[in-house]
């Protein structure tokens, strides 16, 4: 039993995952399933296959290793109680140098004044000054305006810097790293419950400014920026209509990915739909669906989709 095992810098991300068709059945009472992942040797990737596993004692359960997109961090084997206790970084995986674009939408999480916020995870080392830029895009709620973004970096789920304006709907952080680890890295709306729209995250090295408008440059000037959102201009009925993809079926999914009939019984219940669709396209098998239970949609497909084992769902509750 051991606490989280140091991060390992490698030359490059894990390959795509594998497929896993079938899952064998436990040999002894009190086996562990161990989701199946790439393992670095030293020297290369190798596979692991799934596999049942006693743990070490009683009530012990199993970290996932987890590629943070600059170096890996192998699985292990601690004590529920102690994991429950630890800081919890759930995140979309992002490095320093990375230039990304998003989407805040009514789907979000949302903060104590009710604004909708995505939360990425990035890898800091030590002594690093890195520099971060959100810049807000068109809302998809008032025609013609942008999305007042803002910039905060937290470390173990509590807020350490916040970001400055650097343009009418931009926001720029410069931050030099205390420690080496886990930052999570926040965009949110300034806009209130009603600020959902597109954005752009960049950041460089160092202290940093672009040479051009992040905004011209990616919608090249298509919104007149207005300076605020003038609600009282826009009575509740003229409200343009929110567009919503279409949700995700559990079933469909299943069977498209190529699973037997059979297996339909595992959508049955209170399955979130995109954390199902999410867990299924990734290659895990459909008795993981019960891990979708009553768990928060972008909690969920974030933390699947940065490599970390369905049973930690739970902490999307």
């Amino acid at each position: 039993m051991r606490s989280a095992p140091g991060r390992v810098v490698v030359v490059g991300p894990p390959p795509a995952p594998r497929v896993m068709t079938r899952r064998p059945a436990p040999s002894r009472h009190g086996e562990v399933w161990v989701e199946p992942y790439w393992g670095w040797t030293g020297g290369q990737w190798d596979w692991v296959d799934g596999h049942w596993e006693l743990p070490p004692q009683p009530g012990a359960i199993w970290v996932a290793p987890q590629w943070d997109g600059s170096g890996w961090i192998p699985g292990y084997w601690t004590m529920a109680s102690v994991y429950q206790q630890a800081p919890q970084v759930v995140g979309m995986a992002y490095q320093v140098g990375a230039y990304t674009s998003g989407a805040l939408t009514d789907r979000d999480l949302r903060d104590a004044s009710g604004s909708p916020y995505q939360d990425y995870a990035v890898w800091m080392n030590a002594g690093e000054i890195a520099t971060f830029l959100a810049s807000g895009g068109p809302s998809d709620r008032y025609a013609g305006t942008r999305v007042d973004v803002s910039i905060t970096l937290l470390l173990d789920n509590r807020p350490i810097a916040g970001g400055s304006p650097s343009g009418p709907f931009d926001m720029q952080l410069t931050f030099s790293a205390p420690r080496a680890g886990i930052y999570t890295l926040r965009i949110s709306s300034r806009g209130g419950p009603a600020g959902t729209g597109q954005y752009i995250l960049q950041s460089a090295q160092g202290q940093w400014a672009p040479q051009q408008s992040p905004y011209d440059q990616y919608w090249g000037g298509q919104v007149q920026v207005q300076p605020s959102y003038p609600q009282q201009q826009y009575p509740q009925q003229q409200y343009p209509q929110q567009q919503y993809p279409q949700v995700p079926d559990c079933r469909a999914t299943l069977l498209q990915m190529g699973h037997a009939p059979t297996n339909l019984m595992f959508c049955d219940g209170n399955i979130e739909p995109y954390c199902a669709d999410t867990l299924l396209r990734m290659g895990h098998a459909p008795t993981n669906l019960m891990f979708c239970q009553g768990v928060q949609a972008q909690c969920a497909t974030q933390l699947l989709q940065s490599g970390r084992s369905p049973t930690e769902l739970q902490f999307c509750r």
